[in-house]
């Protein structure tokens, strides 16, 4: 009886985490609206803004929902659309990031950020930089699926420019 719940118990542990070991470098762009759900203004409280610079500080192409390239636009499963879970109560800002995918899968989901400040605008940077510690142990580096062309950067140089 004991050794099959240990049995049980591992392997419920071995499949939670196998599911939990996400692949984001599957994923191009991360799309940030620029209205949460829940919010009557495009980036109140500077929250689209802060998600945004969060992201782009961590390594990812980060794009605005009304301002998405030719090529996230003709396939959106090269981006994640973040979402902001606002479980505020009357004294403490309570937020979590969301990332979804093309199928509205959700694919990530960041630990809880809690911020005790008056001031809405603090009190998200706070609970919204908190939540995105979940990112901390994560190394992002884009991989192109096969049959994909990857743009080349392209250099300028005016060095031996006509003078």
């Amino acid at each position: 009886m004991i050794l099959k719940s240990i049995v049980l118990t591992v392997f419920l542990m071995v499949s939670f985490v196998s599911k939990a070991q996400v692949n984001l470098n599957e994923y191009k762009y991360i799309v940030v609206p620029t209205r949460f759900d829940g919010f009557k203004k495009e980036n109140q409280h500077q929250t689209s803004t802060l998600v945004k610079h969060l992201f782009t500080k961590k390594g990812f192409a980060v794009v605005y929902d009304d301002n998405l390239p030719s090529d996230l636009n003709s396939d959106r499963c090269l981006g994640l659309v973040v979402n902001m879970i606002d479980n505020s109560s009357m004294f403490t800002t309570k937020t979590a990031l969301s990332l979804k995918d093309c199928n509205n899968q959700e694919v990530f989901l960041t630990q809880e950020g809690k911020s005790k400040k008056k001031n809405y605008k603090d009190a998200f940077k706070e609970a919204l930089t908190k939540a995105f510690d979940s990112f901390a142990s994560l190394d992002y580096a884009y991989k192109a699926k096969e049959g994909e062309k990857q743009e080349e950067t392209i250099v300028v140089s005016f060095e031996n420019d006509v003078k």
